[in-house]
């Protein structure tokens, strides 16, 4: 058995494969040719952005493969994340990150995925209702953390400019920071990456605290 078998993270991000992690359709005669040079064919973006989720923890993803709402698409176009349907989009898609091609291989595919998590962390998957860092949480645990988390955005430490004044975009680029350069966070914001790494990035909290 190779040791990517007996990772339970990288199995877990594996299974949002089929239901979670979507291409546009001819993305790869769309996109521009210097994006798509770095892949060996169409189908290895979302490849990489499922082996990338395996840096979250298990529990968290088993959470996610569950949701019915909560997609990541590939897309040539800018990277962005949308509540509610895509109008223009013919597969029932709701509450997606669209990801740019480029932003798969970078830690911008991150930020929307915090988006994505911060949404439906706080309100389950509805498209109204406080994200966890408004202060939601699907749970008496996770209303703890939101609620941690928004206090932790008002104290000015974020990251950015756009950090600073909104609490989605701090959580956002905190979780980023935390997965790709995870001292940076520790000197600009030492709060937020102890509440993560004991709550959000934890094994055991995600097992007690997801339903």
């Amino acid at each position: 058995m190779t040791a990517h078998a007996k990772d339970p993270r990288l199995a877990a991000a594996q299974r949002l494969l089929p239901h979670h992690i979507h291409l546009v359709p001819d993305l790869w005669h769309t996109a521009p040719a210097a994006a798509r040079e770095y892949f060996p064919d169409p189908f290895a973006p979302a490849r990489l952005v499922a082996a990338r989720c395996a840096r979250l923890p298990a529990a968290l993803l088993d959470w996610w493969v569950g949701l019915p709402t909560g997609h990541v698409l590939i897309t040539a176009q800018t990277s962005r994340y949308t509540v509610g349907q895509l109008a223009d989009e013919p597969r029932p898609l709701c509450h997606v990150a669209q990801v740019s091609l480029s932003d798969t291989r970078t830690p911008a595919l991150f930020l929307w995925l915090g988006q994505l998590l911060d949404h439906h962390l706080g309100t389950g998957g509805a498209s109204t209702g406080g994200w966890l860092s408004d202060g939601g949480g699907i749970g008496p645990r996770w209303q703890a953390v939101g609620q941690r988390i928004q206090q932790l955005a008002g104290l000015g430490y974020g990251l950015s400019a756009a950090a600073r004044a909104d609490p989605h975009a701090y959580f956002a680029e905190g979780l980023a920071a935390y997965l790709h350069d995870r001292q940076a966070l520790n000197v600009q914001d030492p709060k937020l990456a102890r509440l993560l790494h004991s709550t959000l990035m934890d094994e055991g909290f995600c097992r007690r605290a997801l339903p």
